[in-house]
Parts: structure tokens; C-alpha cells; sequence
């Protein structure tokens, strides 16, 4: 279509006339629209903004009346907790009294988890104190007379269903209280720690203050939060309780359940629509959400969370403040400011109005949004048959100035083709004569300019052809010259190809060989030299970089200008012994740079033949990086050795010096005991002093020991049991057999081993031999197969009684002996009854390691 428009000039005639056309008209008809539509909005918006005021009046009625009826719930909840609070006053004012007339008398249990003094279980009303070990007089007084608000707890609690639980705390001292709490049973029994009454790290009275220090009677509401139990949001309200000195003796706190309020929130919305952009919300005094749609979350430019129906600062911690819209936090801080607010919001492009209104308690803001866009039915009605109305006269207009162009367009284009006719028929001749076709001639039919032009075009034609005709004759005879010159020069173009074809073979493979030479000797990181009379007449890039000199610098040069003085008479030996025909392994020298620094090389040479004469070529490699690694290691290594030996001295002046420790101790023992009266306390000091020396004779071991991490285990078993039996049987009617093999071990195995023969032998003696009865207390040490060390210790005395365990017996040194064996030593124990007791232990020999 476009190429036809191209190569018609009748069609472009038509369309530039058209384009005239309509840019007369348009302007006409856009005005003529534009006066229409402004008539039907101007008129539509004046209905709108009444329709919108009445809108947004009753949008803050609503809120206000909202906003009314929550405020009488939390006046509700706050006349309770103050009503509980100066019952509570009246109680603490005359305690003496009430403590002697209580209503009830409760029994108190300790639980043993926590320590707390608790009332009796499965009552509406429990009693509890948490201090010392011991319930005293004055506590229960306290607890006596509060037992006559119990039935106001138990009424307030049953008779509302909001308030799951009350409570009230009384202060003894900053880590002890009474308390006396409401609530369902389920509740009741799982009371265990102060956190439930909000005490803020154990000490309640930090919400409040005395009376005379600034302290008031006002409730104090706490941060909402989560309750599992309602599985809801939670409030808590506190008041004050001041003893007769207007003092603060202790809190009254309710726990009130926000769901019914939240439940209406969440289904608030504008009367008469249930467009979903429509919704009611509650924020804290600071901004932070307690109950906000989901669904309009990421609207507002706040993150979303997983609760799909609620947002609260207890859970999520989200603030209008914290939006990412500056809109929204520029709305946030005026419905903070004001009492009463409303006015509009827009966000992505759509408008919202939004009333709220500030609760007095506890200052929270309840809001409600609707869509600005949404009007009455009937106002909609009216607005489309008017709007439809206006469209219909500027569609009319527009169809009868449609209709008056398109007949001005058909009497446009007859008349351009009428006149374009004869300069069509000379454009399909002129397309002929430029296909080749020389014989056409245009038919002259008018006489104005269009006639002159077919005439010039047909002398043109003419002229033309006679051209051509004299242009063929000469060409003919010029392509026969060219053949005959081209055959000649195609054959010298021959020869000449070859020629260079050879020359270019020869030249490619010496540049190759060339490269290849240059390459080998450049990119290499050792240093090559050609020396011919101590002259060099050759050096790599590598080599002057290592002098930090160029190639060319160097050649010319004294080898010895870069060798030390002290080295030179080595180097000279080495190229002496060289040209005599010897060998020289690498060696090395100190060199010397331009700039006088120097470093150590590693030199190589051999004789060799070079341009027709003897030459030696060698090898220079910078080895200062290797010389320094050797001393610095060498350096380490005597450090290391050092070190080595200041800790070893030390580790054993360590094991002396908790030796004598531990011996100072037994000795501050023994006299403590001196003063103590009491056998049994006297005999557990002994065994303490004896599970002491076991201990301290492991670090004397290891003292005198030449390997500091383990001791020989045989003969400290022997030495442990002979001094028990010799401190503890003064008689010698107890024989002690030793039959233990030397056996290196761990001291992490050596502690453990020691106090498990100190507990069976110190066991053995006082209780397996009664009545002055002789006997036998025998030790054995041996190894098994597989790295498995046997320890066999007992006795042949009366034996433990038939209906004993040791492994599950109470005493604390049998419990102390099983811990270690299995725990520590990761072994085992076989108890043997027969013939008197004894105890194989059995734990595989632990793996040698090194002790810093």
C-alpha cells in the first residue's frame, strides 16, 4: 500500500489536500467537543462533592460512635483493676485485723521445681508466696487477710468474660512477695514464676512508686501481646496499692482479652458496601499496629507478616512510622498529634478518606478508611443518563462534519485524477525507454507544460538511441585488445606467484627458529650469560633485571663488576678450573646490583663454542628469598627449643606447686576437724582428705616423672592403697596384696583411677571386716587383648547385703565411683559377690597424646 502511495502523484495530490482539509475542520470539531464535555463534567462534579461530603460525615459519625463504645469498655476494665486495687488498700490499712479474722484458712504445700509456697490445687482462687526457704508468721498473717478479696477476684473473673485472670501482688522485700491470683483451674496449676504477674526482672514495684515520691492512683496499661492460652491479643492493667504510710505495698493487675474488640475491627467497614478497599484499624499511642488488615499491608508500604487476619505490635512490632510511604508517615504523625482527625489519602492513584479518633484509655487511635470513590447508586444513575446524554450530541456533531468531509474528498480526487491523467501516460513510456525499449514515443495531447515535456522527452529517446549505436561499435574492439593483453599478463602473474611462494617458505621458517631462540632465552626466570675473557658478551633480560640494569648495559662489561669482593677469588678458581677442562657443580655467591645492594646467586657455567671461538655460557639464579627461608627456620627451630624447655620447667613446677596445694588443704582439714564434735561429720572430712591425696599423688607422680602427661599407673595404685590401709587399720589385722603391672597412662585416666580405689579400699576397710575381724584387701593391675586395661579390687570380708546395689545406691561415693568408671573412663564395672565383694573395671587404654 505504501509503494503505491509512493508512485502515485494523484494519490499524494489527494492526500495533501485531504491533510488541509482536516487540519481546517479538526480544530473546529475538537473545540466543539471539548465545550460539550466540560459542560457534562463541571455539572457531574458539582453532584459528586455532595454526594462526597454527606460521605465523609457520616464516615466520622461512625467513627465517633465507635470509638465511644470501646471507650466504655476499657472505663469497664479500668473501674475493675481500681476497684481491686483499693479493696486491697482497705485490707493492707488494717492487716492486723483481717490476718485474725480471715475467711478462709488455706494449707500451703512447697513446690519442690520452683521453691514456691503454694495454696491448695482446684480452687477458682490460689494463694502463693515466693522468698526464703521458710514460710513466716508475717507472710501468713498477709496471706490471711487477703483471703477476703478473693471472692471479689473470683466474681470479677467469672462475671465477665473478658477478664480471664486477676491478680494481686504484695511486696515483702525486692526478691520476695505474696500473691494471690484468679483464673481458669487450667490456669491455675501452671503459676510457677513471676513472670506472669509482668514483675519486670523480680521486682514488681518498679511500675509504680510510693505515694509521697511522685506515686498515683492511675491505671497503667501494658503493651499488648500474644496469649497462647486465648489464643488472642492480650492487654494488662495495673493499679496501685498504698499501705498506711502511702507506701506501695504491692500491685491489683487484670488480664484483658482483646478479642471481641478485635473481632469488630476486623469486620468494620463503611455501611452499604462490601468493597474490600474499605476496612477499620487500632494503633498504639506510637504508631505501632495492634489490629490492621492483611490484604492492605503492602498498600500502605508495610511488610507483611504469615497472620493473614491481624497485625500486632506484640508479634510483629510494625509502625506506621516505619512505612516505606512518606504519605503514610506524614498521616501517621498527625493522627498522633490530634484528638480527632480526618481528611484524605492517596496511594497508587487512588483516593482514601480516613476518620480517626483517640481512645482517653489507653490511648490508642481507632481509624476508618473507605475509597474515596464510592457514591450511591442512584447519584451513579443520574450521572450516566446525563453523561450519556452530552456523548450523544458530540457523537451527532461529529458524524455530520464526517460526512461533509467525505464528500469534499470525492470531488478532491476526480478532479486531481482528471488533471494527473497525461503525466501518467509519460511516466509508463519513461518506465519503457529505462527498460531498454528505445522505439516508444510519448503521444503529445494537450499544449500546455505537460504537452512541452512529452516532446522533449521524445528528442531525448532519439538522441540516445543514435549514442548507443556508436558506443556498441567501439566496444566490440576494445574487448578483443583486452583478451590478448590479459592472456600475458596472467602468465608472468604465474611465474612471479611461484617466486615469492619460495622466498616466503624460506623467510617464515628463520623467523621461526629466530623467535623460537629469543623466546627460550627471555621468558625464562634464570639469568644466562656469554662470558669471553671476562667480558660479557651476552646477557637475558632475567639476569639485568637482577641487577637492575638493561641487556644492553651489561654487554661490554666485567663479569666481576657484579661479584663481592670476597667472592671473586671463588668465582675465579671456578672459570679457571672450567677452561681446563673440569666440571664445576652449582654454587653461591654474593652479587652485587648497580645501585650497590646485593643478593645471593647461584652460578652454573660450561665451556662451549660460540661464532667460531671457546666461550664459557652459564646460568645466575636468585636465591637471597631460599637463603632467607633457611635462617629464618633455623631461627624458629632454636627459638622453638627454648620454649620447649621453659614449659616443661615450668608445667612440673605447676604439678608441685598443686601437690603442696592440695596437701595444704588436707592440713586445713584436719585442723578444722579438730574442733568439729561430730562423728559423721568428721568421718566425711576424712574421706575428703583422702579422695585429696589420691589427687595429690598423681601431681607428685608427675613431678618427679621425666614425661609430664602420663605416670606410671601400677606404682601409684600401689602407693594409694598402702597409705589408706596404713592410715586406716592401726592393727595389722587387715593384710593388704598389691599384684599390679607398670603400665604408662594418661593423667586424664590417672585422677579417676585414684579416686575409685580410694572409694572401694576406704569402703572395704570400714565395713567388710566388723568386730576386729582379720582380713584381706587385695589390688590387681593387668592388660588384655585389644588395649584393654583390667583394674580388680576387693576383699574377703562379710560381703554387701543381698538386697544392695551399688549402682543405684544413695551413697555419694558409690554414686561417684559408677559416674567416673562410665562417664569419664568410659568403662565398665563387674560386681562379685562371693567370698566377700570385689570390682573388676574394665575401659580400653586410652590413645598417647602430647600435654602442653
Amino acid at each position: 500500500m505504501m509503494r503505491r502511495i509512493s508512485t502515485r502523484l494523484e494519490i499524494k495530490l489527494f492526500l495533501m489536500v485531504m491533510m488541509v482539509i482536516m487540519l481546517a475542520i479538526i480544530p473546529v470539531a475538537y473545540t466543539f467537543w471539548q465545550v460539550v464535555s466540560a459542560y457534562g463534567r463541571i455539572a457531574s462534579e458539582i453532584d459528586e462533592k455532595q454526594v462526597v461530603f454527606s460521605l465523609e460525615s457520616d464516615i466520622r459519625e461512625l467513627t465517633r460512635s465507635r470509638v465511644l463504645g470501646y471507650q466504655a469498655f476499657f472505663d469497664r476494665i479500668a473501674g475493675c483493676v481500681s476497684i481491686l486495687g483499693r479493696q486491697a488498700e482497705l485490707l493492707y490499712s488494717r492487716l492486723d485485723f483481717y490476718a485474725e479474722n480471715p475467711l478462709k484458712r488455706h494449707t500451703y504445700q512447697k513446690r519442690s521445681e520452683d521453691g514456691f509456697w503454694v495454696s491448695s490445687a482446684g480452687e477458682p482462687v490460689i494463694s502463693l508466696y515466693r522468698g526464703n526457704n521458710d514460710m513466716p508468721g508475717t507472710v501468713t498473717d498477709e496471706l490471711r487477710a487477703l483471703s477476703h478479696i478473693e471472692p471479689l477476684l473470683a466474681q470479677m473473673v467469672a462475671g465477665n468474660r473478658d477478664i480471664p485472670t486477676g491478680y494481686v501482688i504484695g511486696f515483702n522485700s525486692n526478691d520476695a512477695y505474696t500473691a494471690v491470683y484468679a483464673g481458669a483451674v487450667g490456669e491455675l496449676s501452671t503459676v510457677s514464676s513471676p513472670a506472669v504477674f509482668d514483675l519486670r526482672d523480680g521486682k514488681p514495684g518498679m511500675i509504680f512508686s510510693d505515694k509521697q515520691e511522685g506515686g498515683s492512683r492511675e491505671v497503667l496499661w501494658k503493651s499488648v501481646y500474644t496469649d497462647e492460652t486465648e489464643k488472642g491479643l492480650m492487654l494488662k492493667a495495673y493499679a496501685p496499692i498504698y499501705g498506711r504510710n502511702e507506701t506501695l505495698r504491692g500491685i491489683a493487675g487484670i488480664d484483658v482479652s482483646l478479642k471481641a474488640i478485635v473481632d469488630d475491627i476486623q469486620h468494620d467497614c463503611y455501611p452499604g458496601t462490601n468493597d474490600r478497599d474499605d476496612f477499620a484499624f487500632l494503633v498504639d499511642e506510637t504508631g505501632r499496629l495492634i489490629v490492621f488488615p492483611d490484604r492492605q499491608l503492602r498498600t500502605f508500604g508495610l511488610p507483611a507478616g504469615e497472620d493473614p487476619s491481624l497485625r500486632s505490635a506484640a508479634s510483629g512490632d510494625i509502625s506506621l512510622l516505619d512505612s516505606t510511604r512518606a504519605e503514610v508517615r506524614s498521616f501517621a504523625a498527625a493522627i498522633r498529634r490530634s484528638e480527632s482527625f480526618s481528611s484524605t489519602l492517596t496511594i497508587n492513584e487512588k483516593v482514601y478518606y480516613v476518620a480517626t479518633r483517640k481512645l482517653k484509655n489507653p490511648g490508642w487511635i481507632y481509624g476508618l478508611v473507605a475509597e474515596r470513590p464510592v457514591i450511591s447508586a442512584p447519584f451513579l444513575e443520574k450521572q450516566a443518563v446525563f453523561t450519556n446524554r452530552i456523548s450523544d450530541i458530540g457523537l451527532q456533531g461529529m458524524l455530520w462534519g464526517l460526512a461533509s468531509i467525505f464528500f469534499v474528498l470525492i470531488v478532491v480526487f476526480a478532479s486531481v485524477r482528471y488533471f494527473l491523467m497525461p503525466l501518467r501516460a509519460l511516466v509508463v513510456v519513461t518506465r519503457r525507454a529505462a527498460d531498454g525499449d528505445l522505439d516508444v514515443r510519448c503521444p503529445v495531447t494537450t499544449g500546455d507544460e505537460i504537452g512541452g515535456l512529452a516532446i522533449s522527452f521524445n528528442t531525448m529517446v532519439e538522441r540516445l538511441q543514435r549514442v548507443l549505436d556508436r558506443q556498441k561499435r567501439y566496444a566490440d574492439s576494445l574487448e578483443i585488445e583486452v583478451q590478448r593483453r590479459s592472456r600475458e599478463l596472467i602468465d608472468k602473474q604465474r611465474e612471479l606467484e611461484k617466486e615469492i611462494e619460495r622466498r616466503q617458505l624460506v623467510s617464515e621458517a628463520l623467523r621461526a627458529s629466530r623467535q623460537q631462540y629469543d623466546e627460550t632465552m627471555e621468558v625464562t626466570r634464570v639469568g644466562i650469560y656469554i662470558l669471553t675473557d671476562d667480558i660479557l658478551a651476552y646477557a637475558n633480560t632475567p639476569l639485568a633485571e637482577m641487577v637492575r640494569l638493561t641487556a644492553e648495559e651489561m654487554i661490554g662489561t666485567d663479569l666481576f663488576d657484579y661479584i663481592v669482593t670476597e667472592d671473586r677469588a671463588v668465582v675465579e678458581k671456578n672459570i679457571r678450573r672450567l677452561l681446563q677442562g673440569g666440571d664445576v657443580s652449582p654454587y653461591r655467591v654474593q652479587c652485587l646490583r648497580s645501585d650497590g645492594t646485593r643478593f645471593f646467586g647461584e652460578l652454573w657455567a660450561r665451556v662451549t663454542k660460540w661464532q667460531e671461538k671457546l666461550v664459557i655460557i652459564g646460568t645466575v639464579t636468585d636465591v637471597s628469598n631460599l637463603k632467607l627461608s633457611e635462617e629464618r627456620i633455623e631461627a624458629q627451630d632454636v627459638q622453638l627449643r627454648k620454649s620447649l624447655a621453659e614449659k616443661e620447667i615450668l608445667l612440673k613446677e605447676i604439678y608441685h606447686r598443686t601437690k603442696n596445694n592440695m596437701l595444704v588443704i588436707i592440713s586445713m582439714l584436719e585442723l578444722q576437724t579438730r574442733d568439729i564434735e561430730d562423728t559423721k561429720v568428721k568421718q566425711i572430712v576424712a574421706e575428703t582428705e583422702s579422695r585429696i591425696r589420691s589427687m595429690a599423688l598423681v601431681h607428685e607422680k608427675l613431678y618427679h616423672s621425666q614425661n609430664l602427661s602420663e605416670i606410671d599407673i601400677g606404682s601409684y595404685l600401689e602407693e594409694v592403697a598402702e597409705v589408706l590401709v596404713a592410715n586406716m587399720v592401726l592393727t595389722g589385722k587387715i593384710r593388704l596384696d598389691i599384684e599390679v603391672a607398670p603400665v604408662a597412662i594418661n593423667i586424664d585416666y590417672a585422677v579417676p583411677i585414684g579416686l575409685v580405689i580410694n572409694e572401694i579400699i576406704t569402703n572395704a576397710v570400714k565395713h567388710a571386716f566388723p568386730d576386729d575381724r582379720c582380713g584381706r584387701v587385695f589390688v590387681r593391675l593387668f592388660q588384655k587383648d585389644g588395649g584393654v586395661l583390667c583394674l580388680e579390687i576387693g576383699d574377703d570380708g562379710v560381703g554387701l547385703p543381698e538386697d544392695m546395689e551399688p549402682e543405684t545406691s544413695s551413697s555419694f561415693g558409690m554414686q561417684m565411683v559408677y559416674s567416673l568408671i562410665k562417664i569419664q573412663l568410659k568403662g565398665s564395672v563387674l560386681l562379685n559377690r562371693e567370698k566377700g565383694t570385689s570390682y573388676t573395671i574394665c575401659f580400653r587404654m586410652p590413645k598417647k597424646t602430647g600435654r602442653v
